[in-house]
């Protein structure tokens, strides 16, 4: 049965795509039309091919069942568009409001890593993305590409926990000529960036996987050794916070998850041992002060 639908199937897409559009050149080239116009719409059938041959049956043939035969094509296109529309438009949304939150996240924890001489100027131009990137409509989405780029290349100079003076020029004359970037240009580096560039706009590679808020909770386990397990937040009716689990040597990783999605050990934070570190002030065992770019914020475990 299956085998049955796939052979209709290829049939059907064989004559609507092949056979039909030579089908209208030959009909078109035995017509009475004058020669200028055979020859118009030949050319046009040439290019456009499958479209082409569907413009000529619907506005120049003489043959009511091609006319039919289009207006059947056209009507099945328009109407797929219109079912596509919506998804096309939530996910550029989706897209959009990953970019933003990577953004933050960026202004939140590594502008504290930078130079206040220069962190000002990449305030102003992260500002600049964000409103780049809130202004994209969602049938543009090439024109998400750049902003895209710059983010992902930020994140990239960032994630050593340092940001060095070469790097903030490097990135200040990505930022100042990104309108002169064309899509050839940023191919090889988001090739080179696809498992980094996927997380961020929230999607995964075939063999990844993508952990959310609950769970990374659930596999947050007690041990004595490490009192400071847990998922802490801000106010723990909040849909993001900071899952605190060990790692080796008596160190922690630091995970921050966000509404969509959890970043990776190492990815938001380096592992830290909490005690003794000048970025973590106890205040008791469910009570944190973790240092932002913004300064000290007030943490609570919430579970377990």
């Amino acid at each position: 049965m299956r085998l049955f639908l796939l052979i209709s199937l290829g049939a059907v897409v064989m004559y609507l795509f092949i056979i039909f559009p030579i089908w209208m050149m030959i009909k078109c080239a035995r017509s009475h039309t004058s020669l200028t116009w055979k020859i118009i719409w030949i050319g046009l059938m040439l290019v456009l091919f499958g479209p082409g041959s569907y413009f000529y049956a619907f506005f120049g043939s003489e043959d009511l069942s091609d006319r039919m035969i289009a207006s059947v094509v056209f009507t099945i296109v328009v109407f797929t568009y219109l079912l596509i529309l919506p998804f096309q438009y939530r996910s550029m949304e989706f897209m959009k409001k990953n970019l933003l939150f990577q953004i933050r996240q960026v202004e939140r924890n590594n502008l504290s890593e930078v130079d206040p001489a220069y962190a000002v100027f990449l305030r102003e131009n992260l500002n600049t993305l964000k409103s780049e990137i809130q202004n994209c409509h969602f049938w543009d989405i090439k024109k998400q590409i750049k902003p895209t780029f710059l983010v992902l290349s930020l994140t990239q100079m960032m994630s050593d926990g340092e940001f060095s003076l070469s790097e903030y020029i490097d990135w200040t004359n990505q930022f100042e000529t990104r309108h002169a970037l064309s899509l050839k240009d940023l191919k090889k580096p988001l090739q080179r960036w696809k498992p980094v560039f996927l997380q961020i706009l929230g999607m995964q590679s075939p063999d990844s996987q993508v952990l959310t808020i609950h769970s990374v909770a659930s596999t947050l386990q007690p041990d004595t050794d490490y009192p400071f397990i847990g998922l802490w937040k801000e106010d723990c009716s909040q849909d993001y916070g900071i899952a605190i689990d060990k790692a080796e040597d008596r160190y922690y990783s630091i995970v921050f998850c966000g509404p969509e999605r959890c970043y990776q050990p190492g990815e938001y934070r380096l592992k830290t041992t909490i005690e003794n570190d000048p970025d973590y002030q106890i205040v008791n065992l469910n009570t944190l002060r973790i240092k932002s770019a913004l300064g000290f914020e007030t943490y609570h475990r919430c579970l377990p």
